[in-house]
């Protein structure tokens, strides 16, 4: 617990004292990058809260569709209908087109009272060999079975067409054929609420994780360029750090970063580059209170002595040297 104040204290410093940074440039470079990541950690995991509850929300709703599929599947089918798929073409027993109903329990999921709406259903599926694909939204139906298709909405207002031929050979479809698909399927049906709740809680552990991986390698990227602004900030103000010092001291003030990034998050605000700018402005801040660091001294040299002048009391001692040689 303590070590958790801790951090927390050295967050709101990176914040709030520009003195917090004094030690920063003699740190290594893994310890900045370490307290980094228990940043990105954080705020990955502020992020990840709304979505894991609201995951854990629609379990419930999972569970109910699930028994709500089980009981309305059967008649799904009905019990006269017989599908004959033969080289890729589709042959019924049924006078087409044939319009299969939703379930009465799904009609308010899928229909719309809106009849202008693309995306409003008013059948399950609509069987007719002679329509074409571009006839799909003239039915109202979310599946339509052509002679060789089936079609179904697609993203974007789009259709998904899947050719009949690509479900295999030759195939016959009864009512009892897709009661036995059922029943064969259905023992496993009780098992996807409990592997759903377990896979939430493994993601409730790695979400944060794998979110603060790509948040990290985000910010050291970014860092790059604007540790270059500090670098060149730093020699107009005469401070002397090297653009290493300035990167792990940005390191540190990338705090002001992401917490304001997750504060406009979290009110839906938009503001483009707004937290770069209060990034820069606070280490702009924090290098004005920095005293300068210490410049490399210049090599020392001997001093220079020069020879005495020549007087003429020397010149006549320096003549009569020379006179008795």
């Amino acid at each position: 617990m303590n070590a958790i104040k801790n951090y927390f204290r050295s967050v709101w410093s990176y914040v709030s004292k520009p003195e917090a940074y004094i030690a920063v440039p003699a740190r290594p470079l893994r310890t900045c990058i370490s307290y980094l990541y228990r940043l990105c950690l954080c705020t990955s995991a502020v992020i990840a809260i709304p979505i894991i509850i609201t995951l854990a929300v629609l379990i419930p709703s999972a569970h109910e569709g699930i028994s709500t599929f089980r009981d309305d599947a059967l008649s799904m089918y009905p019990e006269s209908l017989v599908l004959t798929v033969k080289d890729g073409e589709l042959s019924s027993n049924v006078e087409e087109p044939y319009v299969i109903e939703f379930p009465s329990r799904w009609k308010s999921i899928f229909t719309n009272d809106d009849p202008e709406e693309e995306n409003a259903y008013d059948h399950l599926a609509t069987i007719a060999t002679k329509m074409s694909v571009e006839d799909y939204h003239l039915t109202k139906s979310l599946i339509l079975i052509t002679k060789r298709s089936l079609v179904m909405a697609d993203k974007d207002g789009g259709l998904r067409v899947m050719p009949l031929s690509q479900f295999g050979p030759d195939i016959t479809i009864t009512h009892q054929m897709y009661a036995g698909i059922l029943r064969s399927i259905s023992p496993f049906l009780k098992y996807i609420v409990p592997l759903l709740s377990a896979s939430l809680v493994l993601w409730a552990f790695l979400l944060p994780i794998f979110m603060a991986g790509a948040a990290i390698m985000q910010a050291l990227i970014y860092l790059l360029l604007l540790t270059l602004i500090l670098w060149i900030t730093s020699a107009v103000m005469k401070k002397g750090y090297s653009y290493v010092e300035l990167y792990k001291m940005g390191i540190y003030g990338y705090t002001v970063l992401a917490l304001s990034s997750l504060v406009l998050d979290m009110i839906t605000l938009h503001i483009p580059y707004l937290p770069s700018i209060l990034f820069l402005g606070w280490m702009i801040y924090v290098l004005r209170q920095l005293p300068r660091q210490n410049l490399p001294l210049a090599p020392m040299t001997a001093p220079s002595v020069r020879p005495p002048a020549a007087t003429p009391v020397r010149k006549k001692l320096i003549a009569r040297k020379t006179t008795k040689k």
